[in-house]
């Protein structure tokens, strides 16, 4: 509250009127109560304003979590119906692979390649021939399981692997590991660590004609990988 100056002015002249004489026979020189109280005014003429808040500061936003990376399904080779197929590594390239048929279907997967070929029924081992050789040697290895290889015993020996089904027999179709060689007891000996027995090329012919026997016969492994100074398992695609 604040008051102009005349009024303070007034209010002074009728204190000095007052001073000097005082009704009542109060003694001069001494303030009525009134003035007290008026000088008490005078000394404290205005209210403190409230102090005003300090600029509104919004609350720190909520820690959000990084969004989740987008989910891909793994590629999936889907199998032609009823075709047989086999896993060769990327060491299986150039000279080192010989297709005797193109496959129907060719999936690239982590470390090789998953080749499907058209089915074939079995009536001799020599017709009709489908598949590929590997010509790595000594170096080339097929897997029949996670954990059964071979590898040739000699340089000379035709490693193939050829695909055939059993006649009228549904889902029988199978990538066959066939050798060649030139003397019956040369073999496909077990790779290093591997399971498995050593097989002679003369336990693939029929005891009586000396001919190969059928693939479907039970003298022959199903391959599922191939390749060429590694024995591979086979990589999902």
């Amino acid at each position: 509250m604040k008051f102009s100056l005349g009024c303070l002015f007034l209010f002074f002249q009728l204190g000095a009127t007052c001073f000097r004489s005082s009704p009542g026979g109060g003694s001069a020189g001494q303030f009525p109560d009134f003035i007290v109280v008026v000088l008490t005014l005078f000394t404290d003429t205005s209210v403190k304003k409230p102090s005003s808040p300090g600029p509104a500061t919004n609350p720190p936003d909520p820690p959000t979590n990084p969004p989740d990376p987008p989910t891909t399904s793994a590629p999936v080779c889907e199998r032609p119906p009823g075709q047989p197929g086999i896993f060769v590594a990327d060491s299986v390239s150039g000279a080192k692979i010989d297709f005797q048929s193109t496959p129907t279907k060719s999936c690239p997967c982590a470390g090789g390649t998953k080749h499907y070929f058209e089915e074939v029924i079995a009536k001799r081992a020599h017709k009709p021939l489908t598949g590929f050789e590997l010509k790595c040697g000594t170096e080339a290895c097929v897997c029949v399981s996670e954990n059964e290889c071979y590898r040739p015993s000699v340089d000379t020996i035709e490693l193939r692997v050829h695909p055939f089904c059993e006649e009228d027999v549904d889902g029988s179709c199978a990538m066959y590991m066939v050798f060649i060689a030139e003397d019956d007891a040369d073999t496909m000996n077990p790779s290093e660590g591997s399971t498995g027995a050593a097989i002679t090329y003369g336990s693939q012919k029929q005891p009586r004609s000396g001919t190969v026997d059928l693939f479907t016969s039970g003298r022959f492994k199903k391959a599922i990988s191939a390749g060429c100074g590694e024995c591979v398992k086979v990589a999902p695609c």
